[in-house]
């Protein structure tokens, strides 16, 4: 249990981190001339992949995924406007409520002639899957006590032995004679 306990306090603290695209895999050097719109397509993948790594560097969060629609023409009417979809997903332990505001704020700079209202937030805090420790044994309470008070309860046996011996004798004594009170009784 210790292990998946380890593997989960990674996951909850987003590791392991995930790998970015660049402009250099996107763009290499030695590419033929693409197509306008593919080129479009990949600088859009690009600064998702950028804001993605941004808001993954924030405490708390473990994944982020960001979408960015682009602006459509159509004949005869206006472009609509761009938006971004964002998903976090993040740690319990951290209040991502309270960058709310500052994560929409970053993705507003982030890409030119967006609109505030056009960014849509979903956040969502990731589940504990942590095994609960199974104690060793259990104890019985008398145990307990005795280990709290070792000390103690030696020199209380090695100060008054005798006044021990004569009340395990007398218990003993009673315990024999409830017994037999008991046999004598069910003969009769």
């Amino acid at each position: 249990s210790q292990f998946i306990n380890a593997v989960e306090l990674l996951r909850l603290n987003g590791y392991p981190h995930r790998q970015f695209t660049t402009a250099d895999k996107m763009f290499p050097a030695n590419q033929l001339v693409v197509s306008p719109q593919e080129e479009q397509q990949k600088i859009n993948f690009l600064k998702e992949q950028r804001i993605e790594g941004m808001l993954s560097q924030m405490e708390g969060v473990i994944n982020a995924k960001v979408t960015i629609a682009l602006p459509t023409y159509d004949e005869g009417s206006n472009a609509s406007p761009s938006s971004v979809a964002v998903f976090i997903k993040y740690s319990p332990q951290v209040n991502m409520e309270a960058f709310r505001v500052k994560i929409k704020d970053l993705i507003e700079m982030s890409i030119p002639g967006l609109q505030y209202s056009k960014i849509s937030i979903l956040m969502q805090p990731a589940e504990f899957r942590m095994v609960p420790d199974v104690p060793a044994r259990q104890t019985f309470w008398i145990m307990d006590v005795i280990n709290a008070n070792k000390g103690k309860v030696e020199k209380w046996l090695m100060k008054y032995p005798y006044q021990l011996m004569l009340s395990l004798t007398g218990l003993l004594l009673g315990v024999g004679i409830l017994i037999g009170y008991f046999c004598l009784r069910r003969r009769f």
